[in-house]
Formats: structure tokens, sequence, C-alpha cells
């Protein structure tokens, strides 16, 4: 830009806005200094992330001694498989939701299908509480809570 203009080197740009999740349409424009008015140089569609993973909790269920957790987890800003965490009674152990999930892969496309889990957890007897947690892979955003429910285990 400097050597066609003759105006220096310090005319590029690069700018990070935060923008709600979805389809979103970015224009950029030459702010005129002096005589003139501002030009727009152009605009894309782009679609943005929410950076936050996502999922779901299909069944927790009891049986004698364990408990089995299933759904699934994804995070759109990559397309590797995401841990979860799973809490009973506030003692969390992690997995990875990366078993088959051919709804999931039909459902976000370009994302693979490796994005389920369902894990068998051993479990006293009694009552207890059941909390799944998608945690963040990539770019930014939390771990969010995908379910909790209670389950009494013979």
């Amino acid at each position: 830009i400097g050597q066609a203009f003759g105006r220096g080197d310090n005319h590029g740009f690069t700018a990070k806005v935060n923008a709600p999740a979805g389809q979103q349409n970015v224009c950029a424009y030459a702010i005129n200094v002096g005589n003139g008015s501002n030009k727009l140089i152009g605009c894309k569609t782009v679609t943005v992330t929410s950076g936050t993973p996502t999922g779901h909790v299909d069944t927790v269920r009891s049986g004698t001694g364990s408990i089995t957790v299933s759904g699934w987890a994804l995070d759109r800003d990559t397309k590797d498989s995401v841990s979860v965490h799973i809490y009973i009674d506030k003692a969390g152990t992690a997995f990875t939701a990366n078993k088959s999930r051919p709804d999931i892969a039909k459902a976000n496309s370009g994302f693979g299908d490796r994005h389920g889990f369902q894990e068998i957890l051993s479990a006293t007897a009694g009552k207890h509480d059941v909390c799944v947690y998608a945690i963040n892979k990539a770019g930014s955003g939390g771990n969010p809570l995908l379910g909790c429910k209670t389950v009494t285990v013979n």
C-alpha cells in the first residue's frame, strides 16, 4: 500500500468484534479524513459460533450398583470430540464424548459423528444427584451444564 500510493506503510487493519451467535453481515468502511465521505470497502456474511459447547443428556438411569449416563456434546469451534464431566454427588469423572452419533452428524453438518457418550459409573445404593457438563475445547466459552437428574441406585 505504501509503495502503490506513496502514503506510508501503516494502512492495514485487523479487528475482532463481539457478535451474537448465528449468521451476521459484516461490513468495513474507510473513514474519510478531511473533505469527502466514508467509503464502503466491502461486506461478507459470516457464521459466528457461541464458543460454548452444546449438548444433551439423553438418559440417566440407575442399575444395581451403577448409574448409566448417555448423551452428546459438541464444541462448534472444533471438529474434535470434547470432554464431558459427569458428577455423582459432587464427585466428578472426565470422559470423552467420542462415540458414534449419526443423528448429531446429520444435524451439525461438517462436524462428524464422534460426539456421543454412554458411561456406566459405579455407585452405592441410595439416592444420588447426577450432573453432566460439556468441557470447552477450543476458542472462548465456558463449560455449560447439560443437565442434572436424581436417581436411586439399588
